[in-house]
């Protein structure tokens, strides 16, 4: 996207120029996420769900945040993580993104780094976490993200 829409909303919004990106960028990653064949595995928590669902994003939140919640058992989970992982990776390289990733038996973390329209370094945090697969609460799905 050009700088100069980004220069435009942040005059409206107050927003700075390089955050209005980021945020642009989340959505986009976040569009490709949901047109995967495993998004029903994933839910989205902490302050970016909050934000886009409820709250009409009065502050901007720079990272995504994932739980795995396909399945409690440890086989399936390491099955569909290997496939997630392989399916995040053809999406970075989509939207060319570097990823640089930081993996532990609970969290897979990536830092997907690009220049922005100002030719600047910068990056998004995602992170999936593995180990909280059973929730309180169902999830509550939003068909409508898909458009």
């Amino acid at each position: 996207m050009d700088r100069q829409v980004f220069e435009n909303l942040s005059e409206k919004t107050g927003f700075q120029m390089d955050i209005l990106e980021k945020v642009y960028r989340l959505t986009e990653l976040l569009k490709e996420v949901v047109e995967t064949e495993l998004m029903r595995e994933l839910v989205l928590k902490g302050g970016t769900a909050i934000n886009f669902v409820y709250f009409d994003v009065p502050r901007l939140s720079v990272d995504i945040d994932l739980d795995y919640i396909g399945s409690v058992r440890k086989k399936k989970m390491l099955k569909d993580r290997a496939a997630l992982e392989e399916i995040l990776e053809r999406i970075f390289r989509i939207l060319d993104y570097t990823a640089e990733e930081d993996r532990t038996y609970a969290l897979q973390r990536y830092n997907l780094l690009y220049e922005n329209s100002a030719e600047n370094q910068d990056r998004i945090q995602t992170e999936i976490n593995f180990l909280k697969r059973l929730n309180f609460r169902s999830p509550s799905f939003f068909p409508d993200m898909k458009g």
